[in-house]
């Protein structure tokens, strides 16, 4: 698994970003002006149990860690990177609970409990 912290060589910091779980093919996607520490904030709120989509932390806190990767889709400067956000979720429909884990798209896609339907 690639720790969020492998990315200090990341040039300018802004840009999109997505957080995979691996087992479950479920995919996060946000955007930063500084990836890295974003990366880093999800990454700690997950392993203290307080990561603010639920639906994230409840696969995180049944498989651990091992499962879940965080990558960098795209670098791109501040006026871009929201229009990107909003077309990589759409294009990874990750606001529908089957493919991902984001509730809401808009400048701020952020998640907001949960939405998945018990398998």
């Amino acid at each position: 698994m690639m720790r969020p912290n492998d990315y200090s060589n990341v040039e300018g910091g802004e840009g999109v970003y997505y957080i995979l779980n691996h087992r479950k093919h479920l995919i996060y996607i946000g955007e930063s002006n500084n990836v890295q520490t974003r990366l880093i904030g999800h990454y700690r709120a997950l392993v203290q149990g307080r990561h603010i989509n639920t639906d994230m932390q409840a696969d995180w806190n049944e498989q651990g860690g091992q499962d879940f990767s965080f990558n960098i889709l795209e670098v791109s400067p501040t006026k871009d990177r929201r229009e990107l956000e909003k077309h990589y979720i759409k294009v990874y429909q990750s606001e529908d609970p089957k493919f991902g884990y984001n509730r809401r798209a808009g400048v701020y896609a952020r998640a907001y409990g949960s939405k998945r339907k018990a398998s």
